[in-house]
């Protein structure tokens, strides 16, 4: 319960879930489906949970780090063109692969 909890946190603060006033409790989108990138569920949910790992505490290894630079660009070549409305719909964006 305290996963759903940070996520929901997560999502509140990004703003893409609101609290309802017509139910108690109830939480609806913030934004509508189409203007919300998986990307930004994603960040959001990965803020929460990085604010603790401090950044000294983390190895480098060029090799390493270069491996999740391309991870990271392939994500976000694929999730930054999905919506929340795309996924929906069944819709995805096409994957890319980036250059080595």
């Amino acid at each position: 319960m305290e996963a759903l909890q940070a996520i929901e946190r997560a999502l509140r603060r990004a703003g893409l879930i609101v609290h309802s006033m017509e139910e108690s409790g109830g939480l609806v989108p913030g934004k509508p489906a189409e203007l919300v990138r998986v990307s930004d569920v994603l960040a959001a949910v990965r803020f929460e949970g990085e604010a603790d790992i401090q950044e000294e505490a983390l190895g480098h290894d060029p090799r390493v780090e270069t491996f999740f630079a391309r991870l990271t660009a392939s994500e976000a070549a694929i999730l930054d063109g999905t919506t929340i409305a795309d996924l929906l719909a069944g819709k995805t964006a096409a994957a890319t692969s980036p250059s080595a």
